[in-house]
């Protein structure tokens, strides 16, 4: 088992995922020393590649495996299962299903505060859900929850100094812009400007997209 995974760790750094997706279908289905724990991972691993590999379907159904095994087992850790939530959110965002990914968005979220992970991690992968859940409510044009769910990231952001301020920054200016509060607007523009300078460097990929969006609502 440990080569198999040292095997599919390789592939996936090489970028083979379609082989590294082998080399664990191969694991699961001829390692019969593998635990509950080991299974879950594999399955959840398998569900990550596939949804790279853009075959949405297929990652869902390993994604029903790995809950199915976490369901069925005392897990004291229920970070696998956030993680499953947060991919199907994912793949449901982008399949367009954008009631399923708030949906499981907001399961991600009472499953990492009702679990007993470690209280940092606890709240960082929160306000990480937090922005998501906005980011699906804007889609649906739900902009008061959308406001609602970026603040409550923000909050948790600031507190703890989480990064990815800038992000949801970007994002309340989006929310703003499109309800037409433009000093708003314009006000979390510059604060994710001075975040992403604060956060990444006055050369980034993040600033530039910021900079080019802010331009194009100037205009």
């Amino acid at each position: 088992a440990r080569i198999d995974f040292a095997t599919y760790t390789r592939l996936v750094k090489a970028g083979r995922l379609i082989e590294a997706a082998s080399s664990l279908s191969v694991l699961l289905k001829q390692d019969t020393t593998l635990t509950e724990a080991q299974k879950l991972a594999i399955n959840n691993n398998l569900g990550i590649l596939y949804k790279k590999l853009g075959q949405y379907d297929i990652a869902l159904k390993y994604y029903d495996t790995a809950e199915s095994i976490y369901n069925n087992n005392s897990f004291a850790d229920n970070s696998f299962l956030v993680n499953i939530f947060s991919n199907r959110a994912n793949i449901y965002s982008v399949k367009g299903d954008l009631n399923k990914a708030l949906e499981y968005t907001e399961k991600a979220i009472r499953s990492v505060q009702g679990g007993n992970n470690a209280s940092l991690f606890k709240q960082q992968s929160t306000s990480s859900l937090y922005l998501s859940a906005g980011i699906v409510y804007s889609q649906l044009n739900n902009f008061d929850l959308a406001l609602s769910s970026f603040k409550k990231s923000i909050l948790l952001k600031n507190k703890y100094n989480f990064p990815g301020k800038d992000i949801v920054y970007l994002n309340l200016a989006r929310t703003y812009a499109k309800i037409g509060n433009n000093s708003l607007s314009d006000k979390y523009f510059n604060l994710s400007i001075s975040q992403s300078e604060a956060e990444n460097g006055s050369f980034s990929v993040n600033l530039a997209n910021i900079f080019l969006e802010y331009g194009n609502y100037l205009m």
